[in-house]
């Protein structure tokens, strides 16, 4: 008897950023991707992946590991320039 249980996946979406950091208007055309880190403890998010394309808003993550994982995204504009991360968050996975 062979029991093969699959690792779960996560799948995320979010809303297109329409200004920057400072307050500035942030056209789409402005918006090369996102970044988004992640990891099993909210202190080291070493994983990360590129997301290309401003309308790119959701992306899965597969093949996870059971337990706590902490993620947070950030734009990168045009000029490759990565902004702030969001503040991270847990989900739980089972």
């Amino acid at each position: 008897s062979l029991n093969v249980k699959a690792k779960p996946s996560l799948s995320l979406s979010w809303a297109m950023p329409t200004e920057r950091e400072n307050g500035e208007a942030l056209n789409q055309s402005e918006i090369y991707g996102y970044k988004l880190a992640f990891g099993s403890s909210e202190n080291s998010l070493s994983n990360s992946v590129e997301i290309v394309g401003a309308q790119n808003t959701n992306f899965t993550l597969s093949n996870l590991d059971p337990g706590s994982l902490y993620l947070h995204i950030a734009t990168i504009d045009s000029d490759r320039i990565t902004g702030r991360f969001s503040q991270p968050i847990e989900v739980i996975l089972q």
